[in-house]
C-alpha cells in the first residue's frame, strides 16, 4: 500500500510520491492521475507538447482535451488558463523530483 507524501502543492492541485514504490499521484480539480515513476517524464513531455501546440483561443473555454490514459477511458477538458496552470504545477514537481534524485546521489543512494 502506498504512503504518498506531497512534493508540491498550489491552487491548481498537488503532486505526491509514494515513499516506498516512488509511484506518483497528480491531483487537479476533480481528477486524480496515478503514474509509475518511469512514466513521469513521458507524461510531463506530453502535457508540455499539448500546451505548445495550442492556438490562441479564448482562455475561458474548455476546449483543450488531454487524453491522459492513452485511451478514451480518461480524458480531461481544460481551458488554456487551466492547462498553463497544470503544466506549471507539473514542472515545479519535476524540479523537486530532480532535486530529490540529486540529494540521493550525495546520500549514497539511500
Amino acid at each position: 500500500m502506498c504512503a504518498f507524501i506531497q512534493i508540491i502543492q498550489d491552487k491548481q492541485g498537488y503532486v505526491a510520491q509514494c515513499a516506498y514504490c516512488e509511484a506518483l499521484e497528480v491531483v487537479t480539480g476533480t481528477s486524480i492521475i496515478h503514474l509509475w515513476y518511469d512514466q513521469w517524464k513521458s507524461f510531463l513531455h506530453y502535457i508540455q507538447q499539448v500546451k505548445q501546440m495550442q492556438p490562441n483561443v479564448n482562455p475561458d473555454i474548455k476546449i483543450i482535451m488531454l487524453d491522459v490514459a492513452g485511451t478514451d477511458c480518461f480524458q480531461m477538458y481544460l481551458t488554456m488558463a487551466e492547462l498553463h496552470a497544470f503544466c506549471q504545477l507539473l514542472e515545479k514537481a519535476d524540479d523537486e523530483l530532480k532535486a530529490q534524485q540529486l540529494m540521493k546521489c550525495f546520500q549514497g543512494g539511500k
